[in-house]
C-alpha cells in the first residue's frame, strides 16, 4: 500500500505482480504487471 501511495503522489506507474491487491485502490492509479506481460511473449 505504501508503494501505491508513493506512485500516486508522484504520478508514476506502479509495476507489481500483485494487481489483485493494488487494484482495490479507487484513485487513478496505473498498474502494470510485467510478470504477466512477459509470459505472453
Amino acid at each position: 500500500m505504501m508503494m501505491a501511495a508513493h506512485a500516486l503522489a508522484i504520478g508514476a506507474v506502479l509495476v507489481t505482480n500483485n494487481t489483485q491487491h493494488d487494484g482495490r485502490i479507487t484513485a487513478p492509479l496505473v498498474l502494470e504487471n510485467w510478470a504477466r506481460d512477459a509470459s505472453l511473449s
